[in-house]
């Protein structure tokens, strides 16, 4: 099979519009399989794949990375633990106490 100009240039451009986070295919079935399983655990939970940036969200806020920069693959119970981290957040009277990724208390950050 030959590859015209036309094609070939139609290839490129996609591939240049697919961005540098973007989620890879392998990565979005298998966030979607994760999203399956949290959702049966916790059904009042808002969970979102954004698969342009690369990231699966819960209630809005970004959960884990699943670009293909991201660097080594999470198992799925990892991922559901990040995900339940955040959904315990949000449930929490008060809202969260730190910042979630330096556990650093936001008083003391100032």
């Amino acid at each position: 099979m030959k590859i015209t100009r036309k094609q070939l240039r139609s290839i490129i451009r996609e591939s240049l519009m697919e961005g540098y986070n973007s989620m890879s295919s392998a990565s979005k079935a298998h966030a979607e399989a994760v999203k399956r399983k949290f959702m049966k655990l916790n059904p009042s939970a808002k969970v979102g794949i954004d698969t342009r940036e690369g990231w699966v969200t819960v209630n809005g806020q970004k959960a884990i990375n699943m670009s293909q920069a991201s660097g080594s693959p999470l198992t799925d119970e990892e991922m559901m633990d990040k995900m339940q981290a955040i959904e315990d957040d949000d449930a929490s009277p008060g809202g969260p106490v730190g910042d979630r990724l330096t556990g650093v208390p936001y008083d003391e950050m100032r």
